[in-house]
């Protein structure tokens, strides 16, 4: 599993045009590794609100769906099917 954070390594990885709030939280394949863009940390640091939707709710959902893949990758679960963060 690797972890985009921010909009520029996004770019830089997956030539991917959309911006981050867009794409954050999405499940994509990068040369057969699963890759998720996040909100970069020093983005979160400038964000006061913890309130649900914002930009620090979001990242603790998303780190909450890469532990849950990454439990499913140790067990020997398949994980094909990610499309959207896992439930």
């Amino acid at each position: 599993i690797i972890l985009l954070t921010g909009a520029t390594s996004v770019k830089a990885l997956l030539n991917e045009k959309r911006g981050i709030t867009k794409i954050r939280g999405q499940w994509l394949q990068w040369e057969g590794r699963w890759v998720v863009p996040i909100f970069h940390p020093a983005y979160l640091l400038r964000q006061q609100s913890r309130e649900v939707g914002g930009p620090k709710w979001l990242m603790w959902q998303d780190i909450q769906a890469v532990r849950a893949v990454y439990e499913r990758l140790q067990a020997g679960l398949p994980v094909e099917d990610l499309t959207s963060p896992p439930v």
